[in-house]
């Protein structure tokens, strides 16, 4: 069975650290930022999840290329390639730090919040459940896709919030900042920081 959850990814040592978001939340750009600092694109914007283990949930690599706002790319110090579309004002971007192809289990979702403070903390009893509800519309797509039925959306929920780690991952939408959050989600990424 398989799944994808609305999020973009890296890997580190053996595992896929997700990030995820609605639309626009910078899931991409934090990509392209964590690449600067050494850590290799997994997917961007949609991971597909394998689930036929009960024991562990996989990582698929991304089929999707890195996309970025001319904002986004300033911001990074990404170069940009070749534009999107015509009406899309985002282009082609290579991965700093490259990508990974091979599947990896899923080590942890982190979930990106707009805040006043830059802050982590993880997600704990019932909240998990209720995270993956949130904007995951990849999905709500998938679900519709296979035509699951509200008991089996539930139980494949129940096992997503039981098996991933997750954390909350706050953070001003201030450039000034941008170098700082960038910093606490490789620590993140990199099991450094402590959640308050």
């Amino acid at each position: 069975m398989a799944s994808s959850i609305h999020a973009s990814a890296v890997a580190y040592q053996g595992e896929v650290i997700a990030f995820t978001g609605p639309s626009g939340a910078g899931k991409s750009t934090l990509i392209a930022a964590l690449g600067k600092l050494g850590l290799p694109m997994f997917c961007d914007d949609t991971l597909v999840l394998d689930l036929s283990d009960p024991a562990r949930i996989i990582c698929l690599p991304g089929h999707k290329r890195l996309k970025l706002t001319p904002e986004a790319l300033a911001l990074t110090g990404t170069a940009g390639q070749k534009k999107v579309g015509v009406t899309i004002d985002k282009f082609y971007a290579l991965p700093p730090s490259g990508e990974v192809g091979e599947p990896l289990p899923l080590g942890r979702l982190v979930f990106l919040e707009d805040g006043p403070d830059l802050a982590a903390r993880e997600i704990t009893g019932a909240d998990r459940f209720t995270r993956l509800t949130d904007d995951h519309y990849t999905e709500v797509l998938f679900a519709s896709a296979r035509r699951l039925d509200r008991s089996e959306q539930f139980a494949l929920q129940a096992r997503l919030a039981q098996q991933i780690p997750m954390t909350q991952l706050t953070r001003p939408r201030d450039r000034l900042q941008f170098a700082a959050s960038a910093q606490l989600a490789a620590k993140l990424v990199r099991n450094e920081e402590k959640s308050a």
